[in-house]
């Protein structure tokens, strides 16, 4: 089952992070990439709808900080 999660939860994750900076010169990588990998990861495996997921990831972060 593990193995079965790279295709389906990190590797489409690990593209959407870098997707998201690849084309800028320079990044912040533990803002753009380290911050949000693991939420992003735990988000998909609940199967929670994309269209809402930046407002989860803004409650997250209001909860842990």
């Amino acid at each position: 089952m593990v193995a079965s999660w790279s295709n389906e939860f990190i590797e489409p994750v690990i593209n959407s992070l870098l997707d998201r900076f690849i084309h800028k010169r320079r990044c912040d990588i533990m803002r753009e990439f380290v911050e949000p990998y693991p939420f992003e990861i735990i988000y998909k495996q609940l199967r929670l709808p994309a269209d809402e997921a930046a407002i989860f990831y803004r409650l997250t972060l209001a909860l842990i900080v």
